[in-house]
């Protein structure tokens, strides 16, 4: 890998390290995920303007937004855990899930996603994902 990944290419492998269903801690899934994404020592080491990791900033955001739209569940303060819907994500989409993909499971009035910059495109894409 040598671009650091964008928060929505984080998803894929947040459900991932989370499909076994065992719950994890913040700081556990951070680098769970750092690992399977392979990312470097220099990646690992990148800073966002806040002085926080550029890879653990966006990593929480993906971990935000899917605990959103209930693909992971958060069973305890900073403790996760993968959901049906989290599972049949990661079955539907093994390559990864976009963005657009996420906001069509937003509910309604949950509009996260809205503050998109003029000019893009912020209409859902309606899929059908049935969780039994």
């Amino acid at each position: 890998m040598t671009q650091m990944p964008t928060w929505d290419a984080y998803m894929i492998y947040v459900l991932r390290y989370l499909s076994d269903g065992v719950e994890r801690g913040v700081n556990e899934i951070r680098q769970g995920v750092a690992d399977l994404a392979g990312l470097t020592e220099v990646q690992r080491a990148e800073k966002h303007v806040s002085g926080q990791s550029k890879a653990d900033n966006r990593i929480l955001w993906a971990v935000s937004y899917l605990t959103r739209v209930e693909a992971i569940e958060r069973p305890a303060r900073a403790r996760y855990r993968t959901t049906q819907l989290g599972e049949k994500l990661l079955t539907q989409y093994p390559e990864g899930i976009t963005a657009i993909t996420l906001r069509s499971l937003a509910k309604p009035g949950d509009e996260w996603w809205l503050s998109k910059p003029k000019g893009a495109d912020t209409t859902p894409t309606v899929i059908d994902i049935e969780v039994e």
